[in-house]
């Protein structure tokens, strides 16, 4: 009899374990996305409507990479495989971005006498896009790993989320202030 309430208890017990792990991820994942689109609503506004996911993104991603390291060890190959998949999936689009904030962007903070930034070019806002659409993607894959019961798998795509969304930003940011 106690080996029977074990076993009925033992996926329970799973499940909370892998909440623990979706509940970070999950948040990590919804920031960056939530931020990528806030910037391409922003439009020609100065208003930074984005700074506060941002900064609570930046705030919460040395949580994030490390609770990733646990996982990695804890998880083992289901995880990793499809973290670091999808993290290097994302780095063409980040390139772009840079090369594109280091060639078109421009900080301009309304100095007096400061000229002021150029309209943008055609295209500016095409590297943005197709990473906002690549991140939705990867949360539709991450839906099918949920469907399937796959926990181990949707962690790693939400960790990737994340992870990929940090270095698309640091590669944002300098290719901007760089440029």
């Amino acid at each position: 009899m106690n080996e029977a309430v074990i076993a009925e208890g033992t996926p329970f017990l799973v499940r909370i374990e892998y909440k623990r792990y979706l509940i970070l991820s999950g948040l990590s994942s919804f920031l960056p996305v939530a931020t990528i689109f806030l910037i391409l609503v922003q439009g020609e506004s100065n208003d930074d409507i984005y700074a506060p996911l941002f900064t609570l993104f930046m705030l919460l991603f040395p949580f994030v990479l490390i609770s990733a390291f646990v996982a990695i060890v804890k998880f083992g190959r289901e995880f990793y495989n499809l973290f670091f998949l999808c993290s290097f999936s994302s780095l063409p689009i980040t390139l772009w971005e840079y090369i594109n904030q280091s060639r078109n962007g421009c900080l301009s903070f309304g100095f007096p006498g400061s000229s002021g930034c150029p309209p943008d070019p055609p295209g500016y806002d095409t590297p943005r896009v197709l990473f906002f659409i690549f991140q939705i993607i990867l949360l539709m894959f991450a839906y099918g790993r949920l469907m399937k019961e796959d926990w181990k798998g949707l962690c790693g795509v939400l960790y990737a989320i994340s992870f990929s969304s940090f270095v698309y930003f640091i590669a944002y940011f300098v290719g901007l202030w760089y440029g």
